[in-house]
């Protein structure tokens, strides 16, 4: 038992260790940049491209490019992304928790993905103080902890603060600003300075903050995701790759759960995992590949725990079922595949395997018909949907599903989400938009039945879940699909 003074260590990654960097999604949509420390302005102008560019970048360092890799710099910025003008910024960011952020000054955008700012606050004073009237647009993670801003506000989410629902809500006087209406006078960190800057303090007469002089916050993500929500047809190609790729290592995790004997009981769902992403990277046509995120490979009852990611459980061969849910990421793009499968018996599910598996089966080819945007369909109603269809299937094979709830337990979570440059893309989507053409969702309905006498016994503990299959909603309601794997 400890006693005052006690030790207290936090559960984190270690921070001595090198982890690898993936850029911002929205910084590398609007870039294509993948280094990390970087900003970048836009200036709309008279010129024929319309727009100056000026990037804020790492400058060459052999040093560090020894221990870390090679940096673009100066002049492969200039000659590669095509920049303007190319500054170093003197700034040291913290990558792992990056803002984006862009300031629209009528026909002027500034754009930066930062944390910790040294000058950048200087440089852009200039430019964000010509103007009150308009809006910043800015995106933070929800978790972050400002230890340098006044103690009102060190610990309250800056997404929690300015609602994505309400284009008139929070500013950062607001934030900034104690209870009792007074500006810090302490010193602030370099990101606490810019968000001063941003936030231009001014009083009234009466020595009250006049919240109504400053600059609205808007939601970057909510101006964005509408534009990748629909995608042109490069991404399809490089959607249609990730999912080619991610279907070999499918088909290379498959053969080897096959294959596995009762006498290779040593054999571990971390080695189906392994077979996976060697399949992947045989396949992938170049660099700039990677996992597109943790797997999920639940063997046996594990597979009822949607997202386990411990995949170090030992597979027994015989009549038990995995649960493979894993995508590669190509050239930024990410793909993402579930797939249940047997391991040993050749391949082959049992009866009741079979049974349930079909049930789910049935359910994704039937929304698969109704996914074009003629039908209108919403990925809310497509969820409705394939609620009843899995309802009926169900209790085809004898499930009591009277109570309210009792589809929730089997299938707790939603029919699919948006893809693209990040496995759940374009977050603040609305889920009762309706779908159209160009827009590439996931169609996934499982089912996980707990081992509870209140289910057929030869059903409990089983996982199932369809391929969920990337769906193009094609122009004139002709839909393509990418990613499953044959019975």
């Amino acid at each position: 038992m400890f006693k005052p003074p006690f030790l207290s260590v936090d559960a984190a990654m270690d921070e001595e260790n090198s982890y690898p960097f993936r850029q911002s999604s929205d910084f590398w949509y609007l870039t294509g940049f993948q280094e990390p420390d970087a900003c970048l302005l836009l200036e709309k102008d008279n010129s024929t491209k319309g727009y100056t560019m000026t990037m804020f970048v790492r400058p060459k360092d052999p040093f560090q490019e020894m221990w870390e890799g090679a940096r673009s710099g100066i002049d492969g910025v200039t000659e590669w992304f095509g920049a303007d003008a190319v500054c170093l910024p003197n700034l040291r960011l913290h990558t792992s928790q990056a803002l984006v952020l862009i300031y629209f000054l009528y026909d002027r955008i500034v754009l930066s993905q930062t944390y910790d700012i040294s000058d950048l606050a200087s440089r852009l004073k200039p430019v964000l103080t010509k103007s009150t009237r308009s809006p910043v647009y800015l995106d933070l993670p929800s978790d972050i902890e400002f230890p340098n801003l006044p103690p009102w506000r060190s610990t309250v989410p800056l997404i929690d603060f300015f609602s994505k629902n309400n284009a008139q809500s929070g500013n950062l006087a607001d934030f900034l600003s104690s209870p009792t209406g007074s500006f810090p006078s302490s010193s602030r960190s370099d990101l606490d300075s810019c968000l001063a800057v941003l936030a231009s303090s001014r009083s009234t007469t009466r020595g009250q903050t006049d919240h109504s002089k400053y600059r609205p916050i808007r939601s970057l993500q909510a101006k964005l995701d509408p534009i990748k929500m629909i995608k042109s047809e490069a991404e399809l190609k490089l959607l249609r790759i990730a999912a080619d790729i991610s279907a070999h290592g499918f088909k290379a995790a498959m053969r080897l759960a096959a294959d596995c004997r009762p006498a290779e009981a040593s054999r571990s769902e971390h080695e189906l995992v392994q077979a996976f992403e060697g399949g992947c990277q045989r396949h992938s046509p170049g660099v700039g590949g990677r996992m597109g995120y943790v797997p999920v490979c639940a063997a046996g009852p594990a597979a009822l725990t949607i997202h386990y990611t411990f995949n170090d459980r030992a597979l027994r061969p015989g009549n038990q079922l995995v649960l493979l849910d894993a995508g590669f990421e190509y050239a930024g793009y990410v793909a993402d595949i579930t797939r249940t499968f047997p391991i040993g018996n050749q391949g082959r599910f049992s009866s009741a395997q079979r049974d349930l598996y079909e049930v789910v089966k049935n359910v994704e080819k039937e929304l698969l018909t109704q996914c074009r945007q003629s039908s209108g369909h919403s990925l809310s109603s497509l969820h409705r949907a394939s609620c009843q269809l899995l309802k009926d299937g169900l209790v085809r094979l004898g499930f009591n599903l009277d109570h309210p709830d009792a589809l929730n337990r089997l299938y707790p979570h939603y029919i699919g989400h948006p893809v693209g440059t990040d496995l759940h893309d374009t977050p603040s989507w609305n889920r009762s938009h309706r779908l159209k053409a160009g827009s590439v969702i996931t169609i996934e309905p499982g089912v996980y039945v707990p081992d509870e006498d209140k289910y057929p016994k030869h059903f409990r503990g089983i996982g199932e879940n369809a391929p969920p299959t990337r769906q193009i909603l094609g122009e004139g309601g002709r839909p393509a699909k990418y990613g499953p794997l044959g019975g």
